[in-house]
Formats: structure tokens, C-alpha cells, sequence
């Protein structure tokens, strides 16, 4: 379901004297290709791959309420887009809801005039009462920061070695994605879950049965299960690459309990992305996970009690997206939006870390097939 129903309304920028349309592809289908040519140029996308392809749950024609685009009013001409993609955060197996974002452009003709701060905002708008939080992808740290969002998250990088299938262990089987067996498919599932629910701190998205159907659209990843020896079923998996958005990178997976050591050890030599702390093993690099932003005060002050049983948060008020005010076991404070959310999620600051404050790190895991 989208998350509203939005209609056509008419936006003036006084400014350049501009009026605007803001709908979404539900209403306008027409603009389909138009949006693809749009983001793919922003975004430097080859003719060898395809936004589509890489993002297929975002730009379903089910999520086509979510995929908000700017208009100009005159020319018709297709101006910006932003894509929300609904989602469920599981945090001690509590559940928050949450919206991805993704596919954010402006044409490039109409950049640099003041455009893109309000259309993002109100695209965003609607959703706010029903949001835990936001989350998205980015390297624009100095825009996003400006709009309440932060870089959150610690990311390993296993290994710098480029996967090669002559290297790559026997043990691991390449199969078609999208033409997976009813079985082999249910046995992921069954797999996915049992990786992500027998660990204790670790944060990730609900898979729902809906969203691993919408997951087998994207055409642009290879995936291998994993065979250990001397048994005749598969005990996990790993997708490497996905068209342009991460080339050469094993950036999903699940394995089995028995077998887990041994399956990220067989695969630490090469560019396994995975939250930091969940596979025991050294780390060739470490960045930031994602971007994130607080919904409403009330969602967030239970995502929040949540995660820190030894504190009560009450949230008076988030202001302007930067700073919460709020109770703290019955004590008012202002705080940073951004340390909060780093407090519990890294990357800590030199203070934190000297507080010994990483006992309250939560891994956040959000596979490569999710992030848009």
C-alpha cells in the first residue's frame, strides 16, 4: 500500500517564477521512461546496465505511489524525483516502521535554484506521523547533514581481493537468481531468517515473503549457495555485485549457525561488506553504513527504549531534524540528533569511544539487495 495519496497541486517559486507540478508515477505513468533517462543520467549510469534493473523494488509499478516526481508546469518537462520505499526495522524482535529513499535527482538544468531542499521535504511530510525513521544513500554528507540526516552505521570491507570464480572455494554454486527453484528459494528464506534472528544486538530489515518477491526482480546480481563438505543441502548464500550500485561487492547473505565460521572465512579474502562486529573477523577497511533521520518523536522514542533498556527516553521534541529534546530518566537535555543515532549504531566519536560507550553499538545489517 503507498503510503498516501498524493495529488496533483501547484507549486510557485517566486524566485525564478517557476510553477511546478508534484505528483507521483501512479498518477503520472506517462513520465515512466522520462524518470529513467532523468536518474540514470544524474548518476552516470553505462548503457551496459539499468536503473531498473539495479533498483527494481523502488521503481515496481506497486511502489509507483512512492516514487514522488516534480514537473514543470509549462514545459512538461520531467525536473526531479524522489523515491520512498516502506519499510519494517526489527530491533530485539520489536518492529518500527521505517522508509528507504533512493533514486533522488534534479534535472540537471534546473539545479543550483532552490529546488530540491522543498520538494524533499515535502515528499517526506506525509509520511512523518507513521515513521520511525528515515534512511538513505549518499556521499553527499554536507547537503544531507543540512536536512537532518547523518551518517550512521560501521561498515567492514573483509578483504580487497576481487572475487574470481578460479579461486572462489567449491563449495559455492552459482544458481540463477530469478529462476530459482520454489525450494531452493524457501530454503534461503528459511536461512535469512535464522542469520538474523539468533543475534542479539543486530538490527536489520523484516523480509516478509511480499519483499523477497519483490528482491528476485533485480536482475543484476549473481548469487552462489554454499555447500560445506560432506553434505547434500545448501547451508548458505551470498549475492555479489548488483549492475552499477556495487560492482565486485558480496553484500547479502545468510549462512547457517553450524557452519557460519567457516563461510565468512572462506570468503574474508574478498570485498564482503558486513556491519561491523557481526563475522569475528579483521577488517581491511571500515566506513559508514547508510544516512539516517529521525519520523516522529513518539515512533523514535520507542525505537530508542528499545535499543537502551537502562535508560527511559521520553522525546519532548525534535527540532528542525538536528536537535531532540527530551527527558532522559526524568532529567531534561538537548542532545544532537546525530549522537544519538552514532551512540547506538557508530561511528563514535573519540569521546564515546573513551566513555566506553560501544557496549550500547547495535550491528546494523541492510543488505545490498534493500539499499536504494
Amino acid at each position: 500500500m503507498p503510503l498516501y495519496n498524493l495529488k496533483w497541486f501547484t507549486m510557485t517559486l517566486m524566485k525564478q517564477n517557476l510553477k511546478l507540478l508534484h505528483t507521483t508515477l501512479a498518477d503520472a505513468p506517462e513520465y515512466r521512461s522520462k524518470l529513467k533517462k532523468l536518474i540514470e543520467t544524474n548518476f552516470n549510469y553505462s548503457n551496459s546496465n539499468s536503473l531498473f534493473d539495479d533498483f527494481a523494488p523502488l521503481f515496481s509499478k506497486a511502489n509507483s505511489p512512492n516514487n514522488h516526481i516534480l514537473i514543470d508546469k509549462e514545459s512538461k518537462e520531467l525536473i526531479g524525483h524522489c523515491g520512498l520505499w516502506p519499510r519494517t526495522i526489527v530491533i530485539k524482535d520489536n518492529k518500527f516502521p521505517v522508509v528507504l529513499i533512493g533514486g533522488i535527482a534534479i534535472n540537471q538544468n534546473y539545479q543550483g535554484q532552490g529546488l530540491f531542499r522543498k520538494f524533499f521535504e515535502d515528499c517526506l511530510n506525509p509520511s512523518q506521523k507513521s515513521t520511525s525513521l528515515y534512511i538513505l544513500w549518499s556521499d553527499l554528507s554536507e547537503l544531507y547533514s543540512k536536512l537532518g540526516f547523518y551518517e550512521v552505521g560501521i561498515q567492514d570491507q573483509l578483504g580487497l581481493q576481487k572475487f574470481n570464480m578460479a579461486t572462489i572455494s567449491k563449495c559455492f554454486k552459482q544458481v540463477s537468481w530469478r529462476d530459482l527453484k520454489d525450494k531452493e528459494f524457501r530454503r534461503i528464506i528459511q536461512i535469512h531468517e535464522q542469520f538474523t534472528s539468533n543475534k542479539e544486538k543486530l538490527v536489520y530489515l523484516e523480509r516478509t515473503p511480499k519483499i523477497w518477491n519483490e528482491l528476485k526482480n533485480i536482475s543484476s546480481t549473481n548469487l552462489f549457495l554454499y555447500y560445506p563438505e560432506n553434505t547434500n543441502q545448501f547451508e548458505g548464500y551470498f549475492f555479489i555485485n548488483k549492475g552499477m550500485d556495487l560492482p565486485n561487492i558480496i553484500h547479502d547473505y545468510g549462512c547457517t549457525p553450524k557452519y557460519e565460521r567457516d563461510f565468512f572465512s572462506l570468503l574474508s579474502p574478498y570485498q564482503v561488506w558486513s556491519p561491523a562486529g557481526l563475522t569475528q573477523l579483521s577488517s581491511y577497511k571500515q566506513f559508514y553504513t547508510c544516512f539516517m533521520g529521525a519520523g516522529d518523536s513518539k515512533q523514535f522514542q520507542k525505537l530508542l527504549n528499545t535499543l537502551d533498556s537502562d535508560n527511559h527516553y521520553e522525546i519532548l521534541e525534535i527540532m528542525n531534524g538536528t536537535q531532540v529534546h527530551m527527558k532522559k530518566n526524568g532529567k531534561q537535555e538537548k542532545i544532537s540528533l546525530e549522537s544519538i543515532l552514532r551512540l547506538y549504531f557508530g561511528p563514535y566519536t573519540e569521546q564515546q569511544q573513551a566513555d566506553a560507550l560501544d557496549k550500547k553499538y547495535h550491528p546494523l545489517y541492510i543488505g545490498g539487495l534493500e539499499s536504494i
